[in-house]
């Protein structure tokens, strides 16, 4: 049974700590309905606003993400493949009651991140062949593990060796990292087995007082990471 994500439920209280990196999704706006245009491609700070605009009424638009499900908000149409920069982290799989967008229905959807926004996952079929339809869709992802017996939230990082930071030193080992982000769902649990095991890291220089997990340094991985989070 797939895990159901809601800022609004079990997860608000905990999501609500996160202090580092948080990106703020009415933040986004500023393109209008339509593609983005030819300058815009150009322009990372104007070409990563995605325009806002509500979801109709009683639909709701879902990504499957590994065993999550999430909720998406819906967003005027931009061809995020175009933009400079932007990152496909893989697919998730779209479910919605929206007639317009119900043809795609089962299938899996790109998953993106650009430069300006880069706490957000935008979904968008874009640069995937002939569609029945296109459309743009954002969720903030999370990303959670448990550090001395204590859930903490994660804040996105760029992926930095930290490992091979002059100055850092493996201070611990952060548990059961869990994700919706796809570009991390083969390090995300299951609902019988936990997720990933990472190790936690200082590096005053680079990182201050926070702590990095980062899995650099612990042999072959299906994709590493950098995640900070609290203060010494």
């Amino acid at each position: 049974m797939m895990r159901w994500v809601s800022l609004q439920n079990s997860m608000a209280k905990v999501v609500a700590t996160a202090t580092v990196g948080a990106v703020v999704l009415g933040a986004l706006g500023g393109l209008g309905t339509g593609a983005a245009s030819a300058a815009s491609v150009h322009n990372p700070h104007k070409a990563a606003q995605v325009a806002k605009a509500p979801n109709g009424s009683g639909y709701s638009y879902l990504a499957g993400v590994g065993p999550w499900t999430v909720s998406m908000r819906r967003v005027g149409n931009v061809s995020v493949e175009q933009i400079r920069g932007a990152w496909l982290l893989g697919q998730v799989r779209f479910h919605t009651n929206d007639p317009y967008y119900s043809c795609l229905n089962g299938t899996a959807l790109n998953a993106w991140r650009v430069p300006a926004n880069p706490g957000v996952v935008i979904v968008h079929n874009g640069d995937q062949g002939r569609q029945c339809v296109y459309g743009t869709f954002v969720y903030q992802p999370f990303y959670t593990g448990t550090f001395g017996g204590t859930l903490v939230v994660l804040a996105w990082h760029a992926n930095v060796s930290v490992e091979a930071l002059g100055d850092s030193s493996l201070f611990g080992q952060l548990t059961n990292f869990q994700s919706n982000d796809p570009y991390y769902a083969c390090l995300d649990g299951t609902t019988t087995t936990g997720g990933a095991t990472i190790n936690v890291w200082t590096a005053p220089k680079e990182f201050g007082t926070s702590d990095v997990a980062h899995n650099g340094g612990q042999g072959p991985q299906c994709v590493y990471g950098t995640f900070v989070f609290g203060t010494n």
